[in-house]
C-alpha cells in the first residue's frame, strides 16, 4: 500500500536521496554566511565596490582603515612613537628626547633609579623626587613626563639629566 504525502513540501523531501540533502544544507550555510559577511562589511563600513577594488591589495588595505574608523582594536604605539608624538603636538623635536629617554631609561616608563643621596629617579626621563612640580606618580606617566621634559628643556634645564651631555 502505498503512503499518501499530505503536501508537496513532504512528498519532495520524502523522495529527495541522501546526498542532495547535504548539497542544500551548504547551499543554505553559504547563502547566510554571505549574508553575515555582508551584513559585518556594512556595519564597519566597508561596501560591496570597495571589497571588489581592493580585494588585490590585501585586507590591510580595506579592513583595518574602516576597524580604525570604528574605534575597534588598535595596536598601542611604543614608548619611542609616543614620546615622538607628543613632541611634534608640542612642537619640539622628538629625537632629541628620544635619545634622551633611551640614556635615562632604555625607553622604560617603570624605570627606577635609587641615588646615594636617598632621592630617586622615576619613570622614562629618569625625573629625580626633588623636583616638586611634577608628581611621582606623573613621572611614570609618559605623557606628562614628556611634557614636563619639554618645559625644562625650554627653560635651559637639560643639564638636569646626566645624559644631556652625550645628546
Amino acid at each position: 500500500m502505498k503512503k499518501i504525502y499530505y503536501n508537496k513540501w513532504t512528498y519532495h523531501c520524502k523522495n529527495v536521496k541522501k546526498h542532495n540533502w547535504h548539497l542544500r544544507f551548504r547551499l543554505v550555510k553559504n547563502i547566510f554566511l554571505g549574508l553575515l559577511v555582508a551584513s559585518y562589511f556594512s556595519y564597519i563600513g566597508v561596501g560591496y565596490s570597495d571589497l571588489l577594488e581592493n580585494i588585490d591589495s590585501g585586507v590591510e588595505s580595506f579592513i583595518l582603515p574602516a576597524l580604525a574608523s570604528k574605534n575597534e582594536v588598535i595596536p598601542p604605539l611604543s614608548n619611542e612613537e609616543l614620546i615622538r608624538k607628543i613632541a611634534t603636538k608640542e612642537g619640539f623635536d622628538g629625537g632629541i628626547l628620544v635619545n634622551l629617554a633611551k640614556c635615562e631609561s632604555s625607553l622604560r616608563e617603570n624605570a627606577v633609579n635609587i641615588n646615594r643621596n636617598g632621592t630617586a629617579d622615576l619613570g622614562i626621563f629618569q625625573i629625580n623626587t626633588v623636583h616638586q612640580d611634577i608628581s611621582n606618580a606623573d613621572k611614570f606617566n609618559i605623557e606628562k613626563a614628556t611634557q614636563w621634559t619639554i618645559k625644562k628643556i625650554r627653560k635651559g634645564a637639560g643639564h638636569i639629566w646626566v645624559c644631556w651631555k652625550s645628546i
